[in-house]
């Protein structure tokens, strides 16, 4: 018996080009609660950013796991947080002192970035998120960071990846990696919500689209990709849905008789 639900957001609760949670993933979210299943949300995001974001004050949560993991909450409590090495963050700063790499930085209460470039805020437009105040990155390996998103290129990615042994380098979008602690992922951060709600895996269905989502489907009962999902997330998927902007939500749970 399923319990709860969990939503990649962008690309997969929310649809692009037009940035909006579809009316039919709203109704079907709607249908879910009435049987009691909880909504969360797993994404890379940060609190600061999901907080300002007015799209979504259509659809309340009652659990999100935001930084793929890295830090978990409920509307009423802080379930959990994990920081990247310190090794790791002066790995960061020596790769920074050979090739700018722009991104945004995330601590627990706040987010910023290490420069601006047209490209970067390009692709930051792209995913509906407006560039944070640009913040210094001295002293960076004495702070508590919990996520990475650079932008760059595959190269680049795999450059970082080796530069940071205990951290791991994820792709989630052609533009932009996420860089957290080998210990870390959605898979991580959902663990610790479910323990506190006492559900298990077998009692979660989980939507992505993103390569960070790999684990989280592997890990649920019920797993399905978006039909605009990485062709190596679907491979990890029970069921693979149509496009989030065509209806992929309301039919992935309605294949599973959820809605």
């Amino acid at each position: 018996m399923i319990k709860a639900v969990f939503f990649d957001m962008d690309g997969t609760l929310v649809a692009y080009p037009e940035g909006i949670i579809p009316l039919s993933a709203r109704k079907a979210i709607e249908k879910l609660r009435e049987k009691g299943i909880l909504i969360c949300l797993a994404t890379g995001r940060h609190r600061v950013e999901l907080e300002s974001l007015d799209f979504l004050g259509t659809v309340s949560f009652d659990a999100v796991a935001s930084l793929n993991g890295q830090y978990c909450y409920t509307p009423k409590a802080e379930l959990f947080s994990n920081t990247i090495a310190a090794q790791d963050l002066r790995a960061f700063l020596d790769y920074q002192n050979k090739q700018i790499v722009p991104c945004v930085i995330s601590e627990k209460n706040r987010m910023y970035c290490n420069v601006v470039s047209e490209g970067f805020s390009q692709a930051m437009a792209g995913i509906s998120t407006a560039l944070p105040e640009v913040g210094t990155m001295a002293g960076l390996e004495k702070r508590d960071v919990l996520q990475f998103c650079a932008y760059c290129n595959e190269n680049v990615a795999e450059d970082l990846d080796k530069a940071m042994p205990s951290a791991k380098v994820v792709r989630w979008n052609p533009d932009f990696v996420d860089i957290i602690p080998q210990s870390g992922g959605k898979t991580n951060g959902i663990a610790k919500i479910l323990q506190h709600f006492n559900i298990t895996w077998q009692e979660v269905i989980a939507f992505g689209d993103g390569q960070n989502d790999i684990d989280m489907l592997k890990a649920a009962e019920i797993s399905v990709a978006m039909g605009n999902a990485d062709p190596k997330l679907k491979e990890h998927a029970a069921y693979i849905t149509a496009d989030a902007n065509k209806d992929g939500i309301a039919l992935g749970l309605q294949h599973f008789g959820l809605c």
